[in-house]
């Protein structure tokens, strides 16, 4: 189970740029810190226990999905029958993960939450750190993604498959809403499936102080992100930087 939740964090981390829960299913709050293992977020506490504070931004998002570049989504055709056909006659599709921790994420009632006052947050983690009450190895939430009806799907072995049939309406309409009366059926190969009905943060970003190699007094505090985008300043390749908010690239 290790190298199973570990490839699906990186997998994740590498295609979308977000840190992913895990489990998917638990919960994260704006301002939490903690440090981070291989891609895996280890929750400490929240930054307004230290007595900073932070002021959240929410917007609304459309459905979010997202999926390994292997995964495909096939529908499948209903039996012939004889005589006309039956009102609300049942519909299907298949989601096919081919290779081992593949991932299928569909979010719907989704919001994306963001810290308003990145900067502020940003200068009391840096005054906490010369005041020794504050660890270089911890990381902040500053982005976090929050679900409140969600189909997630993660394979252990390759070959997995999930069937989904619905009583009614069709596979846009599900998807859109993900509130249809249906069934699943999934083979043995998954290693992780959920359809859940209540708030849940599966996807966040992470922010961290910053200190380009051999200077003792960081610069700045930064989100995470993308491996190719990696200051060339920093010898620490995994501190993985996005968006730069108060300092330029050193």
């Amino acid at each position: 189970m290790a190298s199973f939740y570990k490839s699906y964090c990186a997998s994740v981390k590498k295609d979308t740029g977000y840190f992913a829960c895990w489990l998917p299913t638990q919960q994260f709050a704006l301002g939490d810190y903690g440090t981070v293992k291989e891609n895996n977020f280890i929750r400490i506490g929240n930054i307004a226990d230290l007595g900073i504070d932070l002021h959240p931004q929410e917007k609304k998002s459309n459905p979010l999905t997202f999926q390994s570049s292997d995964v495909t989504i096939a529908h499948v055709a209903a039996k012939a029958t004889a005589g006309p056909a039956k009102k609300g006659a049942k519909g299907a599709f298949t989601i096919n993960l081919q290779k081992a921790n593949s991932y299928y994420l569909h979010f719907v009632d989704c919001s994306i939450a963001k810290v308003k006052n990145y900067t502020q947050v940003g200068e009391s983690v840096l005054e906490l750190r010369e005041r020794s009450g504050w660890k270089d190895s911890w990381h902040v939430i500053t982005e976090l993604v929050g679900v409140k009806r969600s189909l997630i799907y993660i394979a252990k072995q390759s070959g997995s498959q999930v069937t989904i049939n619905l009583s009614s309406g069709t596979q846009a309409s599900f998807l859109q809403k993900l509130d249809a009366t249906m069934s699943i059926k999934s083979s043995k190969q998954l290693g992780f499936q959920s359809f859940g009905k209540e708030l849940i943060t599966p996807l966040f970003r992470l922010s961290k102080v910053f200190s380009p190699a051999l200077m003792i007094k960081p610069t700045s505090f930064r989100t995470l992100s993308e491996p190719n985008r990696t200051s060339k300043t920093d010898t620490r390749s995994f501190f993985l930087f996005e968006d730069i908010y108060k300092h330029p690239n050193p």
